[in-house]
Parts: C-alpha cells; structure tokens; sequence
C-alpha cells in the first residue's frame, strides 16, 4: 500500500503524515530527530522535497506557495532520464522496505503527474483548508508591515491556494476513484470524528486519532480585524475563481459520506 497525500501547507498535511506514521505507513525517516512541527517536523521524506524541486528546476528554498509552475512530466528538469531512475530506484527500495508506505510535500499538488508516471498501484488523500484562513497563516509572518504589503501577500496567497488545489481537482477528474478527501475544517470539529474511521478503511490500516484543536491555529472565527482587511480586499480580483474551486472541493468531500 502507498499512500500519496495532497495538499497545500498550512492545510492539515503534517497532522495526517503523522497520524499515518504512528498508525504503520512509514511517511518519512525518523520522525523523533526534529521535536515538533514548531521546530520543523513536517513528517516529509526529505528526498521527495529534492525530487519535486528537480522535476520543476527550482530552488530547495522555493517556497510551495511561490510555485506557478506545474510539471506534467519529467520535462522540465535537467536530467529527466537520471531523476526517472532515481525515483524508480528508491520506490522499488521502500516498496521492499515497508508493507505500507507514503509520502507528503505540497509541491506534488504541481508534480503529481510526472509521480503518477513512475508509482506503482497508490492511493492519494487530500486534505483542503478554507482558502482565507491559509491566507491568513501565510500573511502572519509578515504582520507588522504595511497594509498594502499585507493585502499584496494574501492575495498571492489565495492565487497559490487556488493553483494547488485547482490542480488537485484535475488529477481527480483524470483518475479519482482511488482518491479520498478531507475537509480539514471539519476535520478539527466535532464534525470530523466521523473521518477516522472513513481513513482507516481507505487506507486498510487502523488509524490513530492524533487531533489536538490547540495547533488548529488562524480560525475564521479568530481572525484579527486588519486579517479581515487584508482577506476582503487581497480577494477582490480572485475571490470568484478561489470560492468555485473550494465549493467543488467541499462537494466531492461531502458525496464522500
């Protein structure tokens, strides 16, 4: 069994990499070196970041949501024959290693494809957050500029948000009966308790209820009154297109109950 998970960060990824990790899918290499996700325990394979910024030629310090491009193939890299062998090589080396097994990055919502061409028979969840409320995470950091800068940055958020999981609901389209998705929202609520058992049967695997609702952090109801500026005027121009994607998301998910 092979386990891909989509999604853009800051959309419940981390949490689910683990709760799939303690539960017996190997989703990254020892986990107990990095403390926490605060300190930068993402639960990743760190190879797979390197394969995914060779398959688009970016930089290992590119940022998920600073990615446009979307790579089909293996056409874009350098070296698409040697990156071919390698990918082969090491998922013939964990398919052996581990009876289950899976990997997460954000940057395979613009890679998926070209992984699709190499893995063997998986299975791929996806896990989708309300687009404002990562905006939201994504503009933290920068907090205390200027508004203008502020609003510029959510609105490159939202436009981010929406290419990765725009091209999420096309990998879907083209091959989704082996797809499960996951309303991060709900999720984290009361709502959500209905979900583990859902997961453990998609991924033939008892799955552990690892939900802590204090690390579900930038909530709408909690959003501060300049991250509703920033939201309300940063989505002016793309708010119609990020809204259809998140309604059609929500409606896949729902049809899943």
């Amino acid at each position: 069994m092979i386990i891909v998970l989509l999604g853009m960060h800051k959309s419940g990824t981390t949490l689910l990499s683990r709760m799939l990790h303690e539960s017996g899918i190997n989703m990254c290499e020892d986990p107990t070196r990095i403390s926490s996700y605060d300190a930068g325990n993402k639960y990743e394979r760190l190879e797979f970041l390197i394969y995914n910024t060779a398959m688009l030629d970016i930089r290992i310090s590119t940022f998920s949501s600073d990615i446009v491009e979307t790579a089909n193939d293996l056409s874009i890299s350098r070296h698409p024959r040697t990156l071919a062998g390698l990918l082969e090589t090491r998922i013939e080396e964990l398919s052996s290693e581990h009876p289950a097994w899976g990997f997460k990055d954000p940057r395979t919502c613009m890679t998926y494809r070209a992984w699709r061409e190499h893995l063997p028979p998986h299975r791929v969840l996806v896990s989708f957050r309300n687009p404002y409320e990562v905006a939201a995470h994504l503009t933290r950091s920068v907090r205390n500029i200027r508004m203008l800068k502020r609003i510029g940055r959510t609105a490159g958020g939202l436009n981010s948000w929406y290419l990765h999981n725009r091209n999420i609901l096309e990998y879907y389209r083209e091959n989704g009966s082996d797809f499960f998705f996951i309303d991060y929202n709900r999720f984290m609520s009361e709502e959500g308790d209905g979900y583990i058992d859902r997961i453990s049967e998609f991924c033939q695997i008892e799955i552990s209820d690892l939900r802590d609702r204090d690390l579900y952090r930038n909530r709408m109801e909690t959003l501060t009154l300049a991250q509703k500026i920033d939201r309300g005027v940063g989505s002016v121009f793309i708010r119609g297109k990020v809204e259809r994607v998140y309604r059609q998301l929500r409606e896949i998910e729902r049809a899943q109950f």
